[in-house]
This record gives structure tokens, C-alpha cells and sequence, in this order.
């Protein structure tokens, strides 16, 4: 199956943490995204390397997703990375 990162943007603009989500197709991902967060969420899906995947964010059971509360989404749009104070 295909891991895709994910970034969420509430309907007030702030960018929920990083997740990845392992789902066969993007329309999974859509699907699980809508029963995990909130209406008026704005999901945007990106293909992630599986290596990349498992270091960071582990093994991530099939149709399941993980989130990353200690890293962010960078300002410049680049790929998350772990918070640092």
C-alpha cells in the first residue's frame, strides 16, 4: 500500500501536525481524513517514500493513520520536520 503524507488546514487556517496515512488510494486517505477531523478541513495529500515513511513516523498499520504532534509544518512549505524551540 501507498503511504501519503498529509497536511490538514482547519477552516481558520492553522495547519494541524504532519500525518501519515496508509491507504491504498487517495480517495482512502480523503475518506479517513473526513471521519478524523473536523468539517470545513482542508486536506492535501503528498506521496511519501516508504523508507522515509518508517523512520519517521513507524509502522503504520494498512487504513490507518498516525500523527506527529512534536513535528511541524514548516512556514516555507517544505517537508515536515521534527519541532525545535
Amino acid at each position: 500500500m501507498p503511504p501519503y503524507l498529509v497536511r490538514v488546514t482547519n477552516k481558520r487556517g492553522w495547519v494541524k501536525p504532519p500525518i501519515v496515512a496508509n491507504c491504498t488510494d487517495e480517495s482512502e486517505v480523503i475518506k479517513l481524513m473526513q471521519a478524523l477531523g473536523d468539517e470545513g478541513d482542508m486536506v492535501e495529500i503528498i506521496g511519501i517514500r516508504p523508507l522515509a515513511m518508517t523512520r519517521a513516523f513507524g509502522d503504520v498499520p494498512e487504513g490507518s493513520a498516525v500523527f506527529r504532534y512534536d513535528w511541524i509544518w514548516p512556514p516555507d512549505g517544505n517537508d515536515p520536520r521534527p519541532f525545535e524551540e
